[in-house]
């Protein structure tokens, strides 16, 4: 019998130099700055901004759909802070586009169909597939997380939502985002 490991998620303070999509280039999303350093290592950037990503899936139900309102409602707040918002799922497009027009929001969205990105922040596992913790889940999901990676790519703030709350820190991602801004400038100055 194989022992099987539970998921743990990357938590604040770690630094994700392999958050690249190097997969298939041609569905990168605009936010990471399609620049290809060489035929093999396709890095994203996301043009030295916070991103805040968000990662999705239909199966976790009015929990996840609260969270894309939630999101929707700071993501003015978030661009005035210079602070990118990316929605990543690996459910059907269709659901997400038709869940956007019903709801009348603009969230843009990454497709992450083999889970690359989840597996990276270790919210996803083929290992460890979501039905053995949760009931009612019928598939392998990424877990509800929420993630704020600052210019250089370390996990500045991190919500892997394991206990599935219905409300997302945003009060602290906030305040994460003051204090990003603050070292930027003070390395600037320096």
């Amino acid at each position: 019998m194989s022992s099987i490991t539970k998921i743990s998620p990357v938590q604040s303070g770690g630094y994700l130099p392999q958050f690249d999509i190097a997969a298939n280039y041609k569905h990168w999303h605009p936010l990471f700055n399609e620049q290809i350093t060489d035929l093999f290592l396709h890095r994203f950037q996301y043009n030295y901004k916070p991103l805040l990503v968000y990662f999705y899936e239909q199966a976790w139900g009015d929990i996840a759909t609260g969270h894309l309102r939630q999101l929707h409602h700071i993501s003015g707040q978030l661009h005035l802070k210079g602070t990118n918002l990316l929605i990543i799922t690996s459910a059907s497009r269709d659901s997400l586009t038709y869940l956007s027009w019903k709801e009348i929001w603009s969230l843009r969205t990454y497709h992450d169909p083999q889970n690359e990105l989840a597996s990276i922040l270790k919210i996803y596992s083929d290992d460890y597939p979501s039905w053995n913790t949760y009931s009612g889940i019928n598939e392998n999901i990424a877990l509800p997380a929420l993630y704020l990676l600052d210019h250089s790519r370390q996990v500045a703030f991190a919500f892997p939502n394991e206990y599935f709350s219905a409300n997302l820190p945003l009060r602290e991602v906030f305040a994460t985002l003051d204090n990003i801004s603050t070292l930027k400038s003070d390395q600037q100055s320096a």
